[in-house]
C-alpha cells in the first residue's frame, strides 16, 4: 500500500476512535437508565472489537495481495467476527448468538472478493487491486460495522 494510503487509513482509524469517544461522551452527558447504559456499553465494546478486527484483516489482506498477485481470501478469513457478535447478544439477552457475526463475515467476504475480482477483471495492477480491497474495508469500518452492531443489539434488546 502506498505511504499516502497507509497514512490515510491510520488517520481514519484515529478519527473513528475519536468518533466512538464522542458518541460515548454524548451518551454519558445525560443520565441513562441502567438498561440503556448496558446496551450502549455492549454496543461500543462490540464495535471497537469489530473495527480492530477489520483493521487487522485489512492488513493481512494487503500483505497477501502484495506477496501473491493471485491471492483471494478464503471464507475462513472472516470467521473472526462471530465472537464479538455472540458476546454482544450474550450481554444483552443472556444467550450468545453468533448468527449476525456469521452474516457479517460472509457479507464482508463477498464484498472483498467481489472488489478484488472486479479490479482484476478491469485490468488493474497490484496497487489498484489493493486499493479496491482497502476501500471495502474502510467502508465496512466506517459504516457497515456500526449499522450491523446496532441492528444486532436492537434485535436482542427489544
Amino acid at each position: 500500500m502506498p505511504p499516502d494510503d497507509q497514512a490515510a487509513d491510520a488517520d481514519e482509524v484515529v478519527a473513528e476512535a475519536a468518533s466512538d469517544a464522542s458518541v460515548e461522551a454524548r451518551s454519558e452527558s445525560r443520565p441513562p437508565d441502567d438498561a440503556e447504559a448496558r446496551i450502549v456499553t455492549a454496543r461500543n465494546t462490540a464495535l471497537r472489537t469489530v473495527k480492530r478486527s477489520l483493521v487487522e484483516l485489512q492488513n493481512e489482506a494487503l500483505e497477501h495481495l502484495r506477496t501473491d498477485g493471485a491471492w483471494m481470501p478464503s471464507e475462513e478469513f472472516t470467521d473472526r467476527f462471530r465472537e464479538p457478535f455472540a458476546e454482544l447478544t450474550a450481554t444483552l439477552s443472556g444467550v450468545g448468538d453468533d448468527a449476525a457475526g456469521s452474516a457479517f463475515g460472509a457479507d464482508l467476504f463477498d464484498a472483498v472478493t467481489s472488489a478484488i475480482d472486479h479490479a482484476r477483471s478491469a485490468g488493474a495492477g497490484e496497487r489498484e487491486v489493493a486499493a479496491a480491497a482497502s476501500k471495502v474495508f474502510r467502508m465496512w469500518r466506517s459504516d457497515e460495522a456500526e449499522r450491523r452492531i446496532i441492528d444486532a443489539a436492537t434485535v436482542v434488546s427489544v
